[in-house]
């Protein structure tokens, strides 16, 4: 008859702290891991999806300025970048949208202190609003681009580490005046 084999409980002891320490070793890995999916915006939360969720809002505008109030639109520079300075953001007509996005930005700081809208780096984000050929009674299209600067806070035109949004056109029907459509 074999004696039968019961754990020392001075082994488990021994065993114990290598445990705990190799258990302390995954969590941090795994915290760490986290850490590096959520600052490169693996996970949603970064700044670089918050940067993208702005640029998408800004189009939006944009493009609700232009098909709404085709005044404030046709005033805007083209052909070259544009800044959401508090100058810029002045221009644009106060609906109930853009004073919630405004309180929004305002809440998690994202207001510069004249009231220009800044990415999550810092920086005003810009715009161009680029007049293309008009073609044959068609209507007058601009192409807009949005972007931010990026972690590096300089402005390389959409190059770089640039946050950019998808370019898209609008066109104007050549019917519309640059008048106020409200009034």
């Amino acid at each position: 008859m074999q004696p039968s084999r019961k754990p020392q409980k001075n082994n488990i002891l021994r065993a114990m702290p290598l445990t705990c320490i190799a258990v302390l070793m995954v969590i941090a890995a795994a915290l760490w891991l986290f850490r590096w999916l959520l600052i490169n915006d693996h996970v949603g939360y970064g700044p670089a999806r918050a940067t993208r969720q702005d640029i998408q809002v800004i189009e939006l505008y944009v493009w609700k300025i232009a098909l709404d109030d085709y005044l404030t639109f046709s005033k805007l520079p083209t052909n070259v970048p544009i800044s959401t300075s508090a100058d810029f953001v002045a221009k644009w007509p106060a609906d109930e949208f853009l004073r919630s996005w405004l309180d929004d930005l305002r809440e998690r700081g994202r207001l510069s202190t004249n009231g220009g809208i800044v990415d999550p780096y810092g920086s005003p984000y810009n715009i161009r609003i680029n007049r293309e050929a008009s073609t044959e009674g068609t209507g007058i299209s601009f192409r807009v681009i949005a972007w931010s600067s990026g972690p590096n806070r300089r402005n390389e035109n959409g190059k770089g580490d640039d946050v950019l949004g998808g370019p898209f056109t609008i066109t104007i029907d050549p019917s519309r005046l640059p008048w106020d459509s409200n009034q």
